[in-house]
């Protein structure tokens, strides 16, 4: 499976945009290295690269919030900090995982981290950031 940044998960806000799909080619070049054998000595620099990324984005984006006055943003910020903890705990699963089978179980469960922070939370500020000029249309 290689995810993709469908055109209706887009914010419209071209960083964000651009910080989930640098996310998913993160995470397809992990999963491509987990199914196909790859020198799994790397798979902690690439875990821990995609904590840095996905931690980057989520400041980048409260930022983006704070400075739209987003009034949901405390909310937000407290989903951030859940999704990386269920993430971290994916990482290390990941990284201490004795089968390709158990490893691949945990990178999905770090593909649904992703997908939950794109429609369980970016998807309900998309208006918001729409009607204040910050995000285009979404098509």
């Amino acid at each position: 499976m290689r995810l993709e940044l469908m055109e209706s998960l887009k914010t419209g806000h071209v960083d964000i945009d651009e910080d989930h799909a640098e996310i998913i080619a993160a995470i397809n070049a992990i999963c491509h290295m987990a199914r196909n054998g790859g020198d799994l000595s790397q798979m902690p620099a690439l875990l821990d690269g995609f904590m840095r990324l996905c931690e980057a984005h989520f400041h980048q984006e409260e930022s983006i919030l704070y400075r739209a006055n987003y009034p949901r943003l405390s909310e937000h910020s407290i989903f951030h900090h859940q999704l990386l903890a269920r993430a971290d705990a994916a990482r290390q699963r990941v990284i201490d995982a004795q089968s390709q089978e158990s490893r691949l179980k945990h990178l999905e469960d770090m593909i649904e981290f992703l997908v939950d922070d794109i429609l369980g939370s970016d998807l309900t500020f998309v208006s918001f950031l729409q009607a204040r000029g910050l995000a285009r249309e979404r098509a």
